[in-house]
């Protein structure tokens, strides 16, 4: 599950590295890029900018895990 119904590229992949990776009950991928507009990395704040994700993940495997989990999430899209 995504938000939005048309993602870029990059959505595409951290979508799919996450999947593969977690094996996901719920997973939601929103493109919060026009928040960072003028930021590092996303200085036109255009309406394709690909650089700053919001992501939520349930999974079997964070079942008790506390938020510095997210470090996991990081690595596996760390390429993205």
């Amino acid at each position: 599950m995504t938000s939005g119904s048309s993602q870029g590229p990059v959505a595409t992949v951290i979508e799919r590295k996450l999947r593969a990776a977690l094996e996901p009950t719920q997973l939601v991928v929103t493109n919060e890029s026009h928040l960072h507009q003028g930021h590092a990395g996303n200085p036109g704040g255009g309406p394709d900018a690909e650089t700053h994700f919001r992501v939520l993940v349930v999974a079997d495997q964070f079942q008790g895990a506390t938020p510095e989990g997210k470090e996991g999430i990081q690595d596996i899209s760390s390429n993205e």
